[in-house]
């Protein structure tokens, strides 16, 4: 778990930045030193070993691609359009490069991809596709612990425990017809934040730091409600809300109740959550195993953590 990011997303206190699912960072006691290791770990573990592994030549452009991907959490990235940024920086890396360089970032287990997948269509969009870092403390770690918007760190967030818990992680596109104030018709392409599939279940799933207007919320219920089958549908708001069913039939959970109940959304009843531990848990596997070992014992300390601070 990203501690220092959850505690500001469920509790409101102010988010630390530096924390992250690597059980080496309980041994120090200053953000300092905290955030000091992060960068270490990130330079000279997971930067240096890519480059020596794939013979990458173009080093600072790989750290740059990574600066990008960090500063677009939530946003649709394809080779061409980070090849274009790379121009505006004057700076040169064809769009085939680009390409394999976000393989080799893949394959290194530090960022997860997730295609778009069309709804209605039933088919995948290889172009573009989102791109999130398998560790936030890593991600602020790349951009100097800038750059902290909670909505895109919340979607982060989700991806990644979504991925642990065992589901296909897509992300949702749905075509809408829609009439503007004259009555005409307009043609429409809406995203959903997640579609997951583990076997026979699926669920469409929006992620919504906070819902503070009528406005808001009408927004991220929109696509739920156009989708027309007969899968659950879902928002997941920060804070401690209650999971609850509107009178669409969205189940609307804070992400304190979600990230505390390690079961599926299955054993979720209309009634309330069922706390008991989950019986089986998977997690990711994390880069060289530098924290397989103990991460499970880490998510139970810090959801700990959360409730005494709750």
């Amino acid at each position: 778990m990203v501690l220092g990011t959850y505690d500001a997303l469920i509790v409101g206190t102010p988010v630390t930045n530096v924390e992250s699912k690597f059980p080496a960072l309980l041994m120090f006691q200053t953000e300092e030193d905290k955030a000091r290791y992060l960068q270490n770990l990130y330079k000279e573990t997971y930067l240096k070993d890519m480059i020596a592994r794939n013979k990458i030549q173009h080093s600072n452009e790989l750290d740059e691609l990574l600066s990008v991907i960090a500063s677009s959490i939530g946003g649709l990235l394809n080779p061409q359009k980070i090849a274009d940024t790379f121009k505006s920086k004057k700076m040169t890396l064809s769009a085939p490069t680009i390409k394999q360089y976000l393989n080799y970032l893949q394959e290194a287990f530090l960022v997860d991809k997730a295609l778009r997948y069309d709804i209605k269509g039933r088919k995948y969009i290889s172009t573009p596709a989102k791109y999130y870092f398998t560790d936030i403390g890593l991600r602020n770690a790349k951009l100097d612990f800038r750059q902290q918007e909670q909505t895109h760190l919340m979607e982060n967030i989700l991806f990644n425990e979504l991925c642990a818990r065992g589901y296909k992680t897509d992300v949702g596109v749905l075509e809408m017809t829609e009439r503007d104030a004259t009555g005409k018709r307009l043609e429409k392409k809406v995203e959903v934040d997640f579609v997951v599939n583990k076997g026979d279940k699926r669920y469409y799933i929006q992620s919504a730091y906070s819902l503070p207007t009528a406005e808001k919320r009408q927004q991220e219920e929109r696509p739920l409600i156009k989708i027309t089958d007969a899968f659950k549908k879902v928002i997941i708001v920060g804070g401690s809300k209650q999971p609850s069913y509107d009178e669409n039939g969205i189940l609307i959970i804070g992400i304190k109740e979600f990230l505390l109940n390690e079961q599926n959304f299955e054993n979720l009843e209309k009634n309330g959550v069922d706390f008991k531990k989950a019986e089986d848990f998977s997690h990711r596997r994390c880069y060289r195993n530098l924290a397989n070992e103990s991460y499970q014992e880490l998510r139970y300390q810090n959801a700990w953590f959360i409730s005494e601070h709750a």
